[in-house]
C-alpha cells in the first residue's frame, strides 16, 4: 500500500505504481523532478489525468470500505478487517 496523499486512505501499491508511471511519464517529458516546476496548463492537465485514472481505479465501494477502515478506532478492530479483507470474506 502507498499513499497518494494524507487524506485519501491508502491505495493498493499496483494502482499507486501506475500512478507514478502517469507522473514519471510528465516529469521526463518536460525534464523537471517536481510538479510545481511544471508549466501551469500542464500541471492542470495532470491533474485532470490523475483524477480520471483514480476514479476509474478506485471505485466508490472501495472508497467507503477505506474510509470505514480508516474510522475504526481499536487496533483490534482493524486487524480484523485486514485479516477479512486477506482471506476475501469481505
Amino acid at each position: 500500500m502507498k499513499k497518494i496523499h494524507r487524506a485519501v486512505p491508502d491505495v493498493p501499491q499496483a494502482v499507486a505504481d501506475q500512478g507514478c508511471d502517469i507522473l514519471e511519464r510528465y516529469f521526463n517529458r518536460y525534464g523537471v523532478t517536481r510538479a510545481m516546476q511544471l508549466p501551469e496548463n500542464v500541471r492542470v492537465d495532470l491533474m485532470h489525468e490523475l483524477r480520471a485514472f483514480y476514479t476509474v481505479e478506485l471505485t466508490q465501494e472501495w472508497l467507503e470500505r477505506a474510509i470505514a477502515r480508516a474510522n475504526q478506532r481499536s487496533w483490534w478492530q482493524r486487524f480484523l478487517i485486514w485479516w477479512r479483507e486477506l482471506l476475501g470474506i469481505e
